[in-house]
């Protein structure tokens, strides 16, 4: 289902990381930036789904390429390695963002596994605090015994 909210909250995160970018690359190659913003993709995952996550992988790329990559403020790569970046960070994202996925189904399954033996759990408890088997059929052979009936 598509959720507005998580898609305001995925470009927010990247206006944040954006924001931080723009402070770091005084002290960072701006090539490594482009890493940064895994950040806002793995969050997305963790919090929304694989489709805010890939919404928020070509978000940074396209941001990643308007403020740090040469020509600035323009969606043009000049350099190899540029496009290698987005590359590399743009298959990053992906896969990330299905490890989470499944990883996020392997807990529900994992969560419904712990109810369900939870539930065997109080039943073998409840079991065991009946009366053995042959007590019972006892009780009722002395009743039919006595003559009377149940």
């Amino acid at each position: 289902m598509l959720n507005p909210k998580d898609y305001l909250l995925t470009v927010l995160m990247v206006v944040g990381i954006t924001l931080l970018n723009l402070f770091l690359q005084h002290f960072i190659n701006p090539m490594s930036l482009v890493y940064i913003y895994l950040i806002a993709t793995i969050t997305s995952a963790l919090l929304f789904g694989t489709g805010p996550s890939l919404f928020s992988s070509v978000i940074s790329l396209l941001t990643f390429d308007f403020f740090f990559t040469e020509p600035r403020y323009s969606f043009t790569m000049y350099h190899p390695h540029d496009i290698i970046n987005v590359v590399v960070f743009l298959l990053t994202s992906i896969i990330i963002g299905q490890l989470v996925k499944i990883t996020r189904s392997q807990n529900l399954l994992l969560q419904l596994r712990i109810r369900r033996i939870t539930l065997i759990e109080e039943m073998s408890k409840e079991f065991l605090a009946l009366p053995p088997v042959e007590q019972f059929i006892g009780g009722l052979l002395r009743i039919r015994a006595n003559g009377k009936m149940l």
